[in-house]
């Protein structure tokens, strides 16, 4: 008798074109046993690399149970982190690096009636997808992101030595253009160390009255001027991070705590030197959507909300 393998091949060749065309979120790494001792160890060693610790938001699991009354996980921290040194070279070729600048150590533990409630999940956004939604092509530039990310990644898997890890994937393209970016006029700004603290007292008021929480604070405008390293190509360069609780409630602790790499928002301003123009930039909501492959018709309702409002506070603020 004779077989008819063409449908066969087809089926191989069309699941080999799908796990080829499949991107990389994260790749967690997991260890039996690890106890927030452990993490907080971890980090308190941080030190002793490049990387300093920026932010960390500690057991936001009980936030949300306190505010919600939704306990979904055993486990959930976020520590921020950068190394700033390493930066400044990418910064001044591309100043979209920021919007992983600085990026995040997730870490999650399902609840006790889960599979896998032994063992501790962490990790970040893949290097390959953070460079992608920053738009960077040069060779060479990733190269040194991968290799300052490598840096953090031996540290880690040294620290907490990892036994299993788990790959999340995704099929969907990122958004065409990955990142918000607007501007606004600041032609008139004599003294931009004043200008920044101004600024910032205002945009924390605009965030926080629309139920946004500020992460973190990071200049490397000073912080380079106190490390005696040029940055002559910009006036003004910091990054301010934000946070939603309500938001964030609905994401990570309904099934998807994964999605946490990309939290929170590292949302970046700079004046390029002499331009009088302040930009801001930030990776979007619609990244989100592709790369945790959110389909529940409600999350995608109210991650666009979210998206569109942070919009409309920036536009409050005079950009545009």
């Amino acid at each position: 008798m004779k077989l008819n393998i063409f449908p066969q091949l087809l089926g191989t060749f069309l699941l080999t074109m799908s796990i080829a065309s499949a991107s990389t979120l994260a790749e967690l790494q997991g260890t039996k046993g690890l106890t927030e001792t452990d993490l907080k160890t971890m980090i308190k060693k941080l030190k002793k690399t490049p990387f300093q610790l920026i932010f960390q938001n500690e057991r936001v699991d009980n936030k949300y149970y306190k505010s919600y009354k939704e306990k979904n996980l055993d486990l959930l921290s976020f520590y921020t982190v950068a190394d700033v040194k390493a930066l400044r070279e990418l910064l001044i070729a591309n100043p979209d690096f920021a919007a992983f600048a600085p990026f995040t150590i997730l870490a999650y533990k399902n609840l006790k009636k889960e599979k896998d409630s032994d063992i501790t999940w962490y990790g970040h956004v893949a290097t390959d997808t953070m460079l992608n939604i920053i738009g960077e092509k040069d060779k060479g530039l990733r190269t040194k992101f991968e290799a300052m990310v490598a840096k953090l990644d031996g540290f880690i898997t040294k620290e907490l030595k990892p036994i299993e890890s788990k790959k999340f994937t995704f099929t969907k393209p990122l958004p065409k253009e990955p990142l918000q970016k607007m501007t606004k006029d600041v032609s008139d700004v004599d003294d931009f160390e004043d200008y920044v603290e101004d600024f910032m007292m205002e945009y924390h008021s605009v965030f926080v009255d629309n139920h946004f929480i500020p992460a973190s604070f990071l200049d490397f405008k000073m912080k380079y001027e106190d490390l005696d390293l040029k940055f002559e190509e910009y006036d003004a360069f910091w990054v301010a991070p934000i946070c939603h609780l309500g938001f964030t409630n609905t994401i990570f602790n309904r099934g998807t705590p994964q999605a946490g790499v990309l939290a929170p928002c590292t949302v970046y301003f700079y004046v390029p030197k002499g331009s009088g123009k302040l930009h801001v930039g930030y990776a979007k909501i619609k990244n989100w959507i592709a790369t945790a492959e959110v389909t529940d018709e409600k999350k995608l309702a109210n991650m666009k909300k979210t998206s569109d409002l942070m919009v409309k506070l920036f536009g409050e603020l005079g950009f545009k």
